[in-house]
């Protein structure tokens, strides 16, 4: 299952960035067991080829941009399960609004898990999480087959409209089926935003899971819940509302996140950073080249102060410029550090005349600088990371 969130802005000039094909495990190969900056990517993050020619079309649903948010997470933190797990899905929305969620299986089946059965009332409070089941339900999402990925799409919309006709909805246990593939329930989806543009405020998001090898069904299976309580929610990996949980090693919390899992080349990018304390921000971009970028501080942006519990946007919205992607196609990396203590994270000094983000070195001068900076675990330090697909155009 899986989520997504559009909010390109449109900006004066643009700058473009070095090459995006970003390795995480590149970054950090050098950096020692006890320096593991944990919440980044997955250890084998699903690719967008990977979907299939029925996910792809409700994946690649867009929407106007618009001051409507919506983000989602689920319980697991690398976004993988195995058959027979149970999913447990986070929705929040930056204004009230009205939720469904899509999901196409590895399968290719379609079925709507929100609103349901037992969550009949789609309607959303601003910043209030809205967890799927929600706890206290008759059932749980268990997770089916075949392997693969498996795509869950999260549309917000300001007014109450149904996103699909009646007459191609069936029931399936407490979720509703979708009677078509997902060509056709993206087709449906972009004749219900035409007829519903005006005046009503569109927002989505796409969560990409992958399941692993095993036996089970073609859909999420309705079941008992698990014994025992239920897992807390693990930090969206799209713009954060609230600091996410301590990575191991953190003096406290941080959440860095893009406005999107998926670009195209050549598309903006936004990241949205957070603290739980007060602190000073360093955000880098590791290219596949080796080459790093600083994206945090900036020209535009120098002051790389954080205010405990408000967030940051990068670029920041008066900011004259944005930065795009590049390519080539695969997964992009951003790393994050913020010390409280006002000391320095990386050596040196930045050279903003040179460019809006400063180029700074190579992997392996990032590698040493990080390990100098967290071979200590310290309550002065928090770090967090973040991943995002680049696909061609």
């Amino acid at each position: 299952m899986h989520s997504s969130v559009p909010t390109s802005r449109p900006r004066h000039s643009r700058h473009r960035l070095p090459a995006s094909l970003i390795v995480l495990a590149a970054t950090l190969a050098s950096l020692p067991a006890h320096a593991d900056l944990g919440g980044g990517a997955p250890a084998a993050a699903p690719l967008v080829r990977d979907l299939t020619a029925e996910q792809r079309p409700v994946a690649q649903f867009q929407v106007p941009a618009s001051d409507l948010t919506v983000t989602a997470w689920v319980n697991q933190a690398d976004n993988s399960y195995r058959p027979g797990e149970f999913l447990e899905l986070t929705v929040q929305t930056n204004k009230e609004a009205y939720i469904t969620v899509v999901d196409v299986g590895t399968s290719g089946k379609v079925h709507i898990v929100y609103p349901n059965q037992f969550q009949t009332d789609n309607r959303v409070r601003p910043n209030k999480p809205v967890r799927i089941p929600s706890g206290g339900d008759d059932f749980a999402l268990k997770v089916g087959g075949p392997a693969g990925t498996e795509v869950l799409k999260i549309i917000a919309t300001t007014s109450p409209q149904p996103l699909f006709p009646a007459g191609q909805l069936a029931s399936a246990g407490p979720f509703k089926a979708y009677k078509g593939g997902g060509a056709a329930a993206a087709k449906d989806l972009e004749t219900v935003l035409r007829q519903n543009a005006a005046g009503n405020a569109w927002a989505e998001y796409t969560k990409i899971i992958r399941i692993a090898e095993g036996a089970g069904a073609s859909a999420p299976a309705a079941s008992a819940p698990p014994p025992g309580p239920a897992s807390g929610p693990v930090p969206p990996a799209a713009v954060a509302v609230v600091p996410a949980a301590p990575a191991p090693g953190s003096g406290f919390k941080l959440s860095v996140a893009t406005d999107k899992p998926v670009y195209k080349v050549g598309e903006a990018a936004m990241v949205s950073a957070v603290s739980e304390r007060d602190c000073r921000l360093t955000l880098v971009d590791v290219g596949s080249s080796g080459t790093v970028h600083v994206l945090y501080p900036n020209r535009h942006q120098p002051d790389n102060r954080l205010k405990a519990g408000q967030p940051v946007t990068i670029p920041s919205a008066a900011a004259p410029v944005d930065f795009r992607v590049q390519g080539p196609d695969g997964l992009e990396a951003l790393v994050a550090i913020c010390r409280s203590d006002d000391q320095p994270v990386l050596s040196g000094t930045l050279d903003y005349q040179q460019g809006v983000f400063p180029a700074y070195g190579d992997a392996k001068a990032l590698a040493k600088d990080l390990a100098a900076t967290l071979r200590q675990p310290s309550a002065a330090i928090a770090h967090a990371t973040t991943s995002f697909l680049v696909s061609a155009p």
